[in-house]
């Protein structure tokens, strides 16, 4: 006998009355309604095509799918040239490279359309452009600005080298890039100070080849204070070997002391700024 309110279990045919959606459901209106939806859960699924399926029937399934899920999108095949350019077209690339435009903040040195142009040959999306673009700047700046420091410091060794004798180093190696029709670039550089110093010492040399000088100053008092700090020192250790400095009644005596204090007097040139 049938337990009491499952009677209708029974008007069901033998092989149904055993399945799980009958024993779950606690009177017949249930178990039809709960059939009814599974039939209209079945009318919107999909089958996967199988293996053996054709190209057609997989860009049905594909079509199918996209219309059902339309956020969804379809892996292309990348030796497809027209699946890739329908997929780039799909995640927003623009029609043409120029399309993409200058990212906010970023200046324009003369390679953005080469970048627009590499950007839409990989099919970047308009946010994946900005974001490469406004990486790419911040790579360069971070250079630039290291090379600068770099520059910088370079300089700063090379005055401390020279001592007093920098700024007319300075200007020797500005004139003779002139003499010699040296590219516009490079004066410009030399005049500004925005040479580095290995190139700086380089020209300075030059110019001391030019004149057929070496590129310091004599003995002579005057150019005391255009004398590098080697030369500085090189000198002081002369005056002190000479028994005539330490010797009061020398008559050279007070020469060398005074020599000795203009040597002491060069003051080191402060350190450049940027």
């Amino acid at each position: 006998m049938p337990e009491e309110g499952r009677e209708w279990v029974e008007t069901l045919p033998a092989d149904v009355q055993g399945w799980k959606e009958v024993k779950d459901s606690p009177d017949a209106d249930a178990f039809y309604q709960n059939m009814g939806d599974m039939r209209a859960r079945m009318g919107n699924s999909l089958t996967v095509p199988g293996e053996d399926a054709g190209q057609d029937a997989m860009s049905e399934f594909y079509g199918r799918l996209v219309d059902k899920v339309p956020g969804v999108i379809i892996r292309p095949d990348d030796t497809n040239t027209e699946q890739m350019a329908a997929h780039y077209k799909s995640i927003g690339r623009p029609e043409e490279f120029k399309d993409y435009g200058l990212p906010e903040g970023v200046e324009d040195s003369g390679t953005i359309p080469i970048l627009q142009e590499i950007s839409h040959g990989l099919g970047l999306s308009p946010s994946q452009y900005n974001g490469m673009v406004v990486g790419l700047d911040k790579v360069i700046s971070t250079q630039v600005a290291n090379s600068e420091s770099a520059r910088v410091e370079s300089v700063n060794t090379l005055r401390e080298e020279w001592g007093a004798g920098y700024d007319r180093k300075h200007r020797e190696a500005v004139l003779v890039a002139k003499q010699t029709g040296a590219p516009p670039q490079l004066i410009e550089q030399l005049e500004s100070g925005k040479m580095g110093a290995d190139t700086l010492k380089w020209v300075a040399g030059l110019a001391g080849a030019v004149s057929g000088k070496p590129n310091s100053i004599g003995d002579d008092p005057g150019g005391a204070s255009e004398l590098t700090k080697s030369e500085v020192k090189t000198k002081q250790a002369e005056i002190r070997a000479n028994k005539a400095y330490w010797e009061p009644d020398h008559p050279d005596h007070k020469r060398l002391v005074k020599r000795m204090q203009e040597l002491a007097l060069i003051a080191t040139p402060a350190e450049i700024k940027g």
